[in-house]
């Protein structure tokens, strides 16, 4: 299975802390997705309005984060065989 999501680029003056981060669902008109900390403390849950949930260590969201910083899109491989691609989203868009 083949997921995109966009990150906005985080602003120079902005806290880097993933409640900061604004992300969306590529192609899906739903709107922001969501990105919760679970409980047990080291796994995220990202989750859009359209269905989608991803399970998430903190290391993929780490890389989601750097993404957000340096605008560079990235590529996250997860064990249930899923591919996340990370790109870029213009502000403004």
């Amino acid at each position: 299975m083949n997921i995109q999501i966009e990150v906005v680029p985080l602003r120079d003056n902005q806290e880097i802390s993933t409640s900061e981060l604004a992300l969306y669902h590529s192609g899906c008109a739903r709107g922001r997705i969501s990105l919760r900390r679970e409980m047990s403390g080291d796994r995220f849950t990202l989750r859009c309005d359209c269905g989608l949930q991803l399970d998430l260590s903190e290391e993929s969201v780490s890389l989601i984060t750097y993404a957000a910083i340096d605008a560079q899109p990235r590529l996250l491989e997860l064990p249930d065989s899923a591919t996340v691609q990370v790109t870029i989203r213009e502000i403004g868009s």
